[in-house]
């Protein structure tokens, strides 16, 4: 098991100050990504207009950093998937997020439909960890962005990060023109059948269970943690940073649930500078170290 995942696992383990709930949606999406497994979730609307998680009752970009020059792109990325969903009656939209060293390991992409109208309206999201690097990340957006809306241009990386996909799918669905860009049978099998749908159900049971256990007696504790690693998957995870970019918040519901920015940390050795400071459950960066990446 790698180093950081152990760090994360210990995050959950200590983490005794959140409710059932909160733990158990942040411990199943976990799960979810280092088994490379889509995990769905939904925004809605507050009265402001703006993106709200109802089960961490905030506004989404209470979550989000913009402490540094990737922060602040993935920011403009999430205005523009606020204003989307805010003035769209309905649609497709794809997130792009590439990897960047000292943040994230993984690229990932998030696919976004408008779902309903009104009070009624959602935003239901499918967040899915991908292993590509910069360039097939480059050429990923290319192909998708030839059955957009908007027709992004992308030649650099930045303007990917920077820049969602509006899909027109009109003639194809997103299903579709995902299949042929990313060649991937049983992952989308999963979708199709709604099979990560399940499992994510499943995994907020289960890691309900393991809370119950956790912050018990002796006895419980040693079968919580056991199970809790039965859960993990041998996958990187996507590294939640102590302060979050758009991509890691859109990346699943439990990245807004788990505590505001700055309280997800532990006490430990920075793995870049090598000095103790409080780190991230993630990466196991220092706050210099992760906002100057």
């Amino acid at each position: 098991m790698q180093v950081e995942t152990q760090s994360e696992i210990a995050s959950f383990v200590h983490n005794a100050n959140i409710p059932k709930e909160q733990f158990a949606e942040e411990l199943a999406s976990f799960s979810m990504e280092t088994n490379r497994i889509p995990d769905p979730y939904y925004y809605t609307l507050d009265k402001d207009g703006d993106l709200y998680h109802p089960e961490g009752q905030t506004k989404v970009r209470n979550f989000i950093g913009r402490g540094n020059h990737v922060y602040e792109l993935e920011y403009q990325a999430f205005t523009r998937i606020e204003n989307w969903f805010r003035n769209t009656d309905g649609g497709s939209l794809i997130w792009v997020s590439p990897p960047s060293s000292g943040l994230y390991p993984t690229s990932k992409i998030i696919i976004s439909e408008i779902d309903g109208k009104g009070e009624q309206k959602k935003l239901h999201n499918r967040a899915i960890v991908l292993d590509y690097d910069e360039d097939k990340c480059l050429k990923l957006a290319q192909n998708i962005a030839v059955f957009s809306h908007n027709h992004p241009l992308f030649q650099y990386i930045d303007q990917v990060r920077s820049m969602p996909i509006a899909l027109n799918t009109r003639e194809r669905s997103w299903l579709y023109i995902l299949e042929e860009a990313i060649p991937e049978p049983a992952l989308w099998g999963m979708v199709k059948e709604g099979l990560d749908k399940k499992v994510k159900i499943k995994a907020v049971q289960f890691a309900r269970e393991i809370y119950q256990r956790l912050f018990r007696g002796p006895v419980e504790v040693q079968e919580g943690q056991e199970m809790l690693v039965g859960m993990i998957g041998e996958k990187r995870a996507s590294c939640p940073l102590i302060t979050k970019g758009a991509s890691d918040v859109f990346l699943s519901s439990s990245s807004l649930i788990g505590g505001s920015i700055g309280e997800r940390s532990l006490s430990g050795k920075c793995s870049q500078c090598g000095i103790n400071h409080a780190v991230s459950g993630g990466c196991g960066l220092c706050n210099s170290c992760a906002n100057a990446a």
